[in-house]
C-alpha cells in the first residue's frame, strides 16, 4: 500500500486514519496499518503539518505519538463552545451510554457500539468532557482502551438530574438487553454485575466496590421510577436525590494521594477541605507564581514600560513573557523576570528578598524563596517552601488583582506573537485544563524533591472561583487528585 512513488496516496491515507482515530496513534501503528517504514510516515506527517498551517486543524505531536486537534488560535472559541456542551443535557444517547456504562464498567467502546447498535465516539466524547467517565488503557489489550466511571465523579452522577434519565422506564429496557447480550458474549460460568437478584458479588480493588455498590442502588431505583404513575405525555420524576439519600459528604471517602491538599472558596474566604494544609513542602515550578506575580505588579505601577523595557534575551514583550513563563513553567523566562524586576527595584534589593517581603505581606506564614524558578538546589534543598495554605492564598491574591496574568494557563495550548511578527505555541504543563470545566488559573511544579505540585482555580458556577491546591504529589497524581477534587466540590457546593 506505500510504495515510495505512491506518497500522495500515502498522505491522503495518513489524514483520514488519524481523522478517523480522534486520539493520539503511535507512529509505529500508523506505520503498521499503512504498511509503511517510519520513516515514510515521518515524511508524510511533515508534509501533512505543512499543509494544515493556517487552517482550522493542528497536527499535535507528542514524543511518538500523533493526532489532528483544533488550531490554538481557535482556542477561545472551542472553550466558549465547550462550556455550552456543558451546559447542555445529556439526551437519550448520552443517558444511555452512561447507563452501559454504569452497568457494564469498565468496558470499551467496541462493547458500547455493539450494545447500542451505533457509533458511540462523540457520546464518549462528550461524557469524558463533563468528568463522568474516564478512558484508560485495557489491560489485556494495549493497543485498544477501556472506559468507566470516574470514581470521583459517581456520586455526581447519582445526584445529578441525569441519573433520572438514565435509570427511566426508557432504559430498563437497554439494560436488560446489556445483560442479555452479556450473557451471550461471556462464558456461562463468568460473574455478571451485580444485580438486585443476585446481590453483591466479590469484586477486587476500589473501584469495583464502588462499582456493586452503585449498580444494585441503580436497579433499585430504576424499579421504583418505573413504578410511578404518568400522565398521558408527560412523566413525573423525583427530586434529584440529595446526600443523606444517596452518601456522604462527598470529601469523606475521598482518595487523595498528594501528602497536601487545600481547597479554597475565594469569594467567601472558606475552607472547604484540606489535609495536612500546613505542611511545608517543596513548592518547585509553583514558586514562578510569585515571580510572574511581582512581574506583574512592576508592569502595573508603570516601573516597566512595554515600549522602553529591554530584554535582550526575550523575543516577547513583557506580559507575554510573563504568559509564556507560566503556561510552559520556563526556567529562563523566570530569571528575565526576576532579572528586569530587580533591576528596577528602588532599594536596589535582590529578587528573593522582594519575593520573601511579599510572601509576608500577603500572610504567607509558611512559605518563604530561594531562587525565582524553584529549582533544587544540589539536589538537597527546594527552589522555594510553602504550605498547600499558603498556596491557596497566593492564587488567591493573584487571581484578585493580576487575574489577566493567568488567562493563559486556562488553555492548553496558547499562541503567542513574537517581537518579530512570528508566532510561537506554548504547550501548557498543566494536563488538567481539559478535565476540569472553568480554569481560570493554574500552575504546576515538579523536582525530585517536591514531586508533584498542582494549584488550579476554577469556577464553579455564577462567578464563585474554588482553588484546589495540592502539595507532594507524583506527576501524574496531581492531575488526578485535582479532577476528584473538583468534581468533590461542585457536588459539595450542590448539596449546600
Amino acid at each position: 500500500m506505500c510504495p515510495a512513488t505512491a506518497s500522495m496516496e500515502r498522505d491522503a491515507y495518513l489524514e483520514a486514519l488519524l481523522f478517523y482515530r480522534g486520539e493520539p496513534v503511535e507512529i509505529k501503528e500508523l506505520a503498521k496499518v499503512l504498511e509503511c517504514t517510519a520513516k515514510d510516515i515521518e515524511e508524510s506527517l511533515i508534509t501533512l503539518k505543512k499543509r494544515l498551517e493556517g487552517s482550522g486543524i493542528a497536527l499535535l505531536r507528542v514524543n511518538t505519538s500523533v493526532e489532528l486537534a483544533s488550531a490554538p488560535g481557535a482556542a477561545k472559541l472551542i472553550e466558549r463552545i465547550r462550556k455550552e456542551e456543558l451546559s447542555k443535557d445529556l439526551g437519550k444517547a448520552g443517558s444511555e451510554t452512561l447507563a452501559i456504562i454504569l452497568y457494564r464498567s469498565p468496558v470499551t467502546r467496541a462493547e458500547i457500539d455493539y450494545l447500542r447498535g451505533v457509533n458511540s465516539t462523540f457520546i464518549l466524547r462528550n461524557l469524558m468532557i463533563r468528568g463522568l467517565i474516564e478512558r484508560v488503557p485495557n489491560p489485556s489489550d494495549q493497543r485498544s482502551f477501556i472506559v468507566r466511571l470516574l470514581i470521583f465523579s459517581s456520586t455526581s452522577v447519582l445526584r445529578n438530574w441525569t441519573i433520572c434519565q438514565i435509570l427511566k422506564r426508557r432504559n430498563v429496557n437497554l439494560l436488560h438487553s446489556c445483560k442479555k447480550k452479556t450473557m451471550e458474549q461471556e462464558p456461562s460460568n463468568t460473574t455478571l454485575p451485580p444485580s438486585q437478584e443476585n446481590g453483591v458479588t466479590p469484586s477486587k480493588g476500589a473501584y469495583d466496590q464502588l462499582r456493586k455498590l452503585l449498580v444494585p442502588f441503580a436497579v433499585i431505583l430504576t424499579l421504583v421510577l418505573s413504578s410511578w404513575a404518568t400522565k398521558e405525555g408527560e412523566e413525573i420524576l423525583p427530586e434529584t436525590p440529595s446526600y443523606k439519600e444517596v452518601g456522604q459528604n462527598p470529601f469523606d471517602t475521598l482518595m487523595v494521594f498528594a501528602q497536601s491538599a487545600y481547597i479554597l472558596d475565594v469569594n467567601h474566604n472558606e475552607v472547604l477541605y484540606e489535609k495536612n494544609s500546613g505542611a511545608q513542602l517543596p513548592l518547585a515550578s509553583v514558586t514562578k507564581l510569585m515571580t510572574a506575580l511581582l512581574a506583574a505588579e512592576a508592569l502595573e505601577k508603570n516601573r516597566i514600560s512595554l515600549e522602553s523595557l529591554k530584554i535582550p534575551k526575550s523575543v516577547w514583550d513583557f506580559d507575554e513573557l510573563i504568559t509564556y513563563t507560566l503556561v510552559t513553567s520556563s526556567n529562563e523566562g523566570a530569571q528575565e523576570l526576576a532579572s528586569a524586576v530587580t533591576a528596577l527595584s528602588p532599594q536596589g534589593k535582590d529578587f528573593v528578598s522582594i519575593m520573601n517581603e511579599k510572601a509576608r505581606e500577603i500572610g504567607l506564614s509558611q512559605t518563604y524563596f530561594i531562587n525565582p524558578t524553584g529549582l533544587d538546589v544540589g539536589g538537597r534543598i527546594g527552589g522555594g517552601y510553602g504550605s498547600a495554605r499558603d498556596v491557596a492564598y497566593l492564587m488567591r491574591y493573584a487571581l484578585i488583582h493580576y487575574p489577566d496574568m493567568l488567562d493563559g494557563t486556562r488553555y492548553g495550548t496558547v499562541s503567542l506573537e513574537t517581537k518579530n511578527g512570528g508566532e510561537l505555541l506554548a504547550e501548557n504543563t498543566n494536563t488538567a485544563v481539559g478535565m476540569i470545566p472553568g480554569v481560570i488559573g493554574s500552575k504546576t511544579g515538579t523536582t525530585a524533591l517536591a514531586g508533584g505540585n498542582l494549584v488550579i482555580a476554577f469556577d464553579a458556577g455564577l462567578n464563585r472561583p474554588i482553588i484546589i491546591s495540592l502539595l507532594s504529589g507524583t506527576e501524574e497524581n496531581r492531575f488526578r487528585d485535582a479532577q476528584r477534587l473538583a468534581w468533590a466540590t461542585l457536588a459539595y457546593l450542590e448539596k449546600r
